[in-house]
């Protein structure tokens, strides 16, 4: 939920095309149970199955990815995300959300999935979904297109 207030303000700066990750099995809405699956993957290196894929992500030069820091690390469906869409030769510009833990491994555990892409690694960091600072790091993320 939190990487959605982040979505909806880049929606209101006028980027278009955004989309949400989801995965075909929800996650359980308890937050110990969702945890445990979520630590799971993470430990398993699982990446959970997409309802959908991004269509006609060859047309675009530029993409966003956000992110949750789940333990540390970006959450499983983001990993599916990358693994599954040839993101080679384009720009991507990742933000993330925390409750309190700042980036830690996320900016870089993603960059390190961006195979031979241009990976801009001035992210956007969000804690608890606030968007303080967005407008001015949407502007510089523009002039990086």
């Amino acid at each position: 939920m939190l990487v959605r207030s982040v979505l909806l303000k880049l929606n209101q700066q006028k980027i278009k095309n955004l989309s949400e990750i989801q995965t075909v099995e929800s996650y359980p809405a308890e937050y110990e149970k969702m945890a445990l699956q979520a630590k799971l993957e993470l430990a398993n290196n699982i990446n959970p199955k997409l309802k959908a894929k991004v269509e006609n992500i060859a047309d675009y030069d530029v993409v966003f990815i956000g992110s949750p820091n789940w333990w540390g690390n970006i959450a499983p469906a983001v990993s599916s995300f990358m693994a599954e869409n040839d993101l080679k030769n384009k720009k991507v510009i990742p933000f993330i959300t925390h409750g309190g833990r700042g980036e830690q491994n996320t900016i870089n555990g993603m960059k390190k999935k961006c195979v031979e892409c241009n990976f801009i690694s001035k992210g956007y960091i969000s804690y608890r979904g606030r968007t303080w600072g967005i407008n001015s790091w949407i502007e510089k993320a523009s002039a990086l297109r």
